[in-house]
């Protein structure tokens, strides 16, 4: 019985056929109608509830009580703004004589109704007034107050806007929210679903998924008498559909007026439920005067979600229980009189017959299911109307100018007058609609009140010019953070989406993923990759792009709408955005910059690349060099920060890795070609916002496969600076951290594993024959069959060694590196970094594997070029397996060639004293600066963070590295360069026969190998050994070619 009465609750009226006060939500808004049988409005005249108060705010089964009325009176006389019908003429019926209690009136403010102002030409006047204030609102910019939409009865509508957030509202898209019902507050889509705030235990709330971070928001409570908008008389409630889709224009219009700055912005319709009447007919009335002479609204589409739109949608709304294991097909006979019933009401088009036998059916449904409501059959409760006691207020009411109008989050007396529209159809608007404007409907899988089946087998049969191609197109799956968030088709103008585990309220039940659809739909972007290969590229809504605001020259602006809020991030200034790199194929890059504290034009600074490819460069900013890091769950400042001296930009490249996003599978680079372009795009945007470093020194640095991103930068900035004649950017020196320059160089992995003792001749010997294919794959140059033997290499060697990783050798698990996603990812971080909700990716697969043409290419002649030009610093972590420290050396030696390189061959190679120790070994000269950081793996300002600290301030400052104490640098103790012939030995050493050889010839080989040894360490001992008394080379151990990338994070 619990569940007859629940259904009820939403279709009791007080005593003068309006809704009774509920102090909390004990209804439900976005019905689609309230399910109880329809009385006319003379009928509806004395009752009224009482509802057992909800703990939790939430729709439940709470039991309905009769009202006792009360015997009190108040003194003197005053409108009735109960169920906002108020009655000038009405005056106090009792008694001057009987005793009486003193009114507490309660100063609510004015009503502001903005029709005068626009008659009397006041319109600035009227914006003024209708702006709210912020500081109840969380400080977010809005204007609220009424339209009247009908003279005669004194008729108007309430409007709530919202200004979209750190975007242009003349070009950015707008949405006009319009609720169910009928008579449902479109507050609830405000409060609930997409607006910016909401109530939580009475609490105001920030939305990270509000619509507002794409779109301005303007919610308007339809039809009159809904939620804050009030009439003075009966007459004025609507009871058809051209009067509220007459009062809809009727407000949009007088709103543009108000706001002309919207009249250029692309304008979307959108609603739920019932709304599928309203938007519609809405659109239809803008359609019709599009060419009236001062009717320019920029109609660009419609989204209906859950909507109804015909009869047809609700005509079998039994069988949805049956098909969701809710209910026996036995028991659907049982209800079958009932269907019966509804449906010859529906073909005799008798709509209050046909609400009543609706009711009835969906009321016995819910009783047989044990269900408190049809509208998520996994949701017990549905927490909307949670807002209703805020509204309420009275600092609330006098903030959005509603003065003492009541407020009802479910009108109930405006859903009797509208039940003669209960069986109306819009599918005719639609099919007119589709020719000329986009269509988005939207169904939560859930929902048991309008069934996505049924709704999608509506669609089906709308005639149109576009409709065989809907009926052709694909269906897709529409991925939501790398998972199934639903399924969506576009053919023509229309586009259907279901959300998966959603119900009838999509954004309330999936908020993330709706937000993220919408967005994406109403700026023309593909709801979710189409792309086999992609794994996590394609933006999830627009967010911050800098780059329409600096062609209009507005890089203040710009600059200013990046500014990220410091106070999460521990009062550190920073500004983040994006970068659009490549228009054609929208493909941008993101950015995160931090001013030096105190920084002046003179300061250096530094671009941070992180490798991969197709890591995030904000690894970078938490793991290694960034003003504070993650850890243990929480955000704390780095001591050893390079952002203690310098200014910090990291860039997340390239497309696709961190937030950077493209809405094609093109937009992928292949070469350091496109790279290059990217980055110096992105670089001159970058200095024409931030205008403090265009002279300032630049650094340009990063670490592991960077050493590509890098000299292929640094050869475009000279090459374009050599085409202008002038020194444009100033960069001063290049720093790469464990580079990944060459493949042949590092190709002998099983050699470097057999030094560091990883594996022994048996080991050698189990790889040999991929170690063989790798290096043969790399003489062809054929760079798919190199990259994959070398990961298959590479795991084989860690499967023999038991290394979990290849970044150091000493250190066991290095998962920490991505606990800095969680916090990167949570809704207040990515609103304050103007991501929107752009899905971030710590390590894009699909970046990677698109970079495999590059895998091989050539990058020493860059390198040799720029050595000409700038500084370079090289450091190296002695731990690393990923890119060797000894073969690289050995290689920079051997084959590098500038006008300076005899200057750094023979250049002393010292030892490096930090903090009383010896930190590593330097070597420097001829422009170009190596070192060796002891103790350290791949990453090293990870492993040795003040060490790399001190080294990058030195560089850059010229400085050279201490020595330690009493360590003197005699020029004839460096011996010369020479490219000695100890590799060939280390290969015989490491050849492995092909047969096994006999005792004789194994005690021939190990005898003759060990007398070669002998006699080369004593001929070393005579030549060398007065001038290597006072210090010893540190390259330990022999190797052969090389490789090198790590194909995992960096």
């Amino acid at each position: 019985m619990k569940h007859v009465i629940f259904i009820a609750i939403l279709c009791l009226v007080s005593v003068h056929g309006r809704v009774a006060e509920i102090d909390h939500q004990d209804d439900i808004s976005n019905l689609i109608l309230d399910v109880k049988p329809v009385q006319a409005p003379q009928s509806i005249k004395n009752n009224t509830i009482v509802v057992k108060q909800s703990s939790d705010n939430t729709i439940n089964g709470s039991l309905i009580h009769e009202n006792i009325n009360n015997t009190k009176k108040t003194c003197g006389a005053h409108k009735d703004v109960s169920d906002n019908l108020i009655d000038a003429n009405k005056t106090n019926a009792t008694s001057d004589n009987e005793p009486c209690e003193p009114e507490v009136r309660i100063d609510n403010g004015t009503a502001l109704l903005l029709s005068k102002y626009i008659k009397e030409g006041r319109t600035r006047e009227g914006k003024r007034a209708a702006r709210v204030d912020a500081k109840h609102f969380l400080g977010f910019k809005s204007y609220s107050g009424f339209f009247t939409v009908n003279e005669t009865y004194n008729s108007n509508l309430f409007f709530w806007y919202f200004p979209v957030l750190n975007k242009p509202v003349e070009t950015t898209p707008w949405v006009v929210w319009l609720q169910g019902g009928p008579g449902a507050s479109s507050m609830t889509g405000l409060f609930d679903e997409m607006g910016p705030f909401t109530v939580i235990n009475e609490t105001l709330k920030r939305n990270p998924y509000t619509w507002l971070h794409n779109h301005s928001l303007l919610f308007i409570d339809n039809p009159v008498g809904t939620g804050y908008s009030f009439t003075n008389h009966v007459d004025g409630y609507a009871k058809d559909m051209a009067t509220y889709a007459s009062h809809l224009y009727s407000t949009l219009k007088q709103f543009l007026q108000i706001f002309p700055e919207l009249r250029t912005a692309p304008l979307y319709l959108a609603g739920e439920s019932y709304a599928g009447k309203y938007v519609p007919a809405m659109a239809m009335e803008i359609h019709k005067r599009k060419d009236t002479p001062g009717a320019d609204i920029n109609l660009q589409g419609l989204i209906i979600g859950n909507a109804y739109v015909d009869p047809e949608m609700i005509s079998h709304i039994a069988w949805p229980f049956y098909y969701f294991g809710l209910l026996e097909r036995e028991q659907i006979q049982t209800v079958k009189p009932l269907i019966d019933s509804f449906q010859e009401q529906i073909k005799a088009n008798n709509s209050i017959e046909a609400k009543n036998k609706w009711n009835s059916l969906v009321t016995v449904l819910l009783f047989i299911t044990n269900q408190r409501h049809a509208y998520n059959f996994l949701r017990d409760d549905i927490p909307v109307g949670r807002y209703t006691n805020f509204l309420k207020t009275s600092e609330v009411k006098k903030a959005i100018h509603v003065g003492d109008i009541n407020f009802a989050w479910v009108n109930m007396t405006v859903n009797a007058y509208l039940a003669p529209d209960f069986l109306s159809t819009t599918k005719p608007l639609f099919e007119t609609l589709l020719e000329h404007y986009k269509v988005m409907a939207y169904c939560g899988q859930l929902d048991q009140m309008l069934p996505c089946v049924f709704t999608s087998e509506n669609y089906r049969t709308w005639k149109w010019n576009g409709a065989n191609e809907f009926l052709n197109a694909t269906r897709f799956p529409y991925i939501f953070n790398n998972k199934l968030a639903g399924y969506h088709k576009t053919g023509g103008h229309l586009t259907e989406v279901v959300i998966r585990g959603a119900g009838h309220m999509a954004p309330l039940d999936k908020p993330a993923p709706t937000q993220n659809m919408v967005a994406r739909w109403t700026h023309g972007l593909p709801l979710s990759k189409r792309f086999g290969i992609l794994s996590s590229s394609l933006a999830k809504t627009p967010a911050l792009i800098l780059t329409p605001l600096i062609k209009k020259n507005l890089v203040e602006q710009a600059r200013n709408l990046s500014i990220v809020d410091p106070k999460l991030f521990l009062n550190r200034t920073s500004y983040s955005g994006f970068f659009t790199v490549d228009e054609k194929l929208n493909s941008n890059l993101f950015f995160w910059y931090f001013p030096a504290p105190n920084y002046t034009e003179e300061t250096p600074w530094i671009l941070w690349l992180q490798g991969g490819p197709g890591a995030t460069s904000l690894a970078g900013l938490f793991d290694e060099i960034g003003p504070f890091e993650y850890t243990n769950n929480e955000l704390k400042l780095r001591n050893a920060t390079w952002a203690k001296d310098h200014s910090l930009l990291f860039i997340d490249n390239p497309v696709g890795a961190g937030f950077s996003f493209t809405d094609s599978p093109k937009g992928f680079i292949q070469d350091m070609t496109t790279c290059s372009n990217h980055l110096y795009n992105a670089l001159r945007q970058f200095r024409l916002v931030f205008r403090e470093v265009a002279k300032a020194p630049l650094y340009i640095a990063g670490e592991s496969y960077a050493g590509r991103y890098l000299p292929a930068l640094g050869v475009k900035i000279l090459e374009q600076d050599r085409s202008i004649g002038v020194l444009d950017v100033n960069l001063q020196g290049i720093i790469m951290g464990n580079p990944v320059l060459t493949r042949d160089s590092i190709a002998d992995y099983s050699s470097v594993y057999y030094q560091w003792g990883l594996i022994d001749s048996q080991g050698v010997l189990a790889v040999q024959p991929l170690q063989k294919a790798y290096n043969e794959a790399i003489a062809r140059e054929d760079s798919s069959s190199a990259y994959l033997l070398r990961e298959e290499l590479l795991n084989r060697l860690n499967d023999i060694a038991r290394q979990q990783q290849t970044f150091n050798i000493l250190v066991d698990d290095l998962t920490h590196l991505d606990d800095f996603v969680s916090y990167i990812r949570r809704p207040e971080v990515t609103e304050a970094l103007h991501v929107g909700s752009i899905e971030f990716a710590f390590h894009n697969g699909t970046a990677h594997k698109m970079l495999t043409p590059d895998f091989l290419s050539e990058v020493r002649s860059k390198v040799e070029m720029l050595l000409n030009h700038y500084r370079i610093l090289i450091y190296c972590g002695q731990m690393d397996l990923t890119a060797p420290c000894v073969p690289n050396a050995r290689a920079r030696r051997k084959h590098w060639h500038w006008n300076k390189r005899e200057e750094f061959l023979n250049a002393s190679r010292t030892p490096w004293w930090f903090d009383n120790r010896v930190a590593g070994y330097v070597k420097s000269g001829g422009s170009l600066t190596e070192v060796l950081v002891r103790g350290a793996g791949h990453l090293v300002p990870l492993d040795k963070p003040a060490e790399t600290a001190e080294l990058i301030t030195r560089f850059i400052k010229g400085s050279a590295m201490p020595l330690p104490p009493d360590y003197h640098v005699i020029a004839q103790d460096t011996a010369k360069y020479v490219d000695d012939e100890l590799e060939g030995i280390t290969k015989t050493i490491l050849q492995v026969p092909s047969e096994t050889p006999s005792g004789s010839q194994t005690v021939m080989v190990v005898s003759l190998v060990l007398n070669v040894l002998l006699i080369l360490a004593l001929v070393c001992g005579v030549v060398y050994g007065l001038r290597w008394k006072r210090r010893t080379d540190a390259y330990l151990y022999n190797t052969v070619d090389e490789t090198s990338i790590t194909s995992t994070m960096f």
